[in-house]
């Protein structure tokens, strides 16, 4: 009687030991998938990195376009091409020897 009671307790622990370690597993699995640091959130992440990424690429090129156009506007490396260019461009500025000819689509 009392070894059929042992082995009852036995596999009493081993089912309850199995039983906390499905839960404990199904727990965990369930953190690493849907949790605020899951792969899902890490996808997420990543994602938008990647985005951010590309859009700093972007901005720090613009940004050194135009870090060169003021340079080449400063007193002491003053680029006579760029400054004409833009006189032409915004204010239409014309050198004398310069002759201005207007097409129009409609001849």
């Amino acid at each position: 009687m009392k070894n059929k009671s042992l082995l009852f307790k036995n596999r009493l622990y081993n089912y309850l030991f199995l039983l906390f370690s499905s839960f404990f597993c199904i727990y965990l699995i369930f953190q690493l998938l849907s949790s605020d640091r899951g792969i899902r959130e890490y996808l997420i992440l990543s994602k938008e990195y990647e985005e951010k990424s590309n859009e700093y690429f972007d901005i720090t090129n613009i940004n050194t376009k135009l870090y060169n156009k003021i340079e080449g506007l400063n007193t002491n490396s003053l680029d006579l091409d760029l400054l004409d260019e833009m006189a032409k461009d915004k204010i239409g500025l014309l050198n004398n020897n310069e002759i201005v000819i207007s097409l129009t689509e409609n001849w």
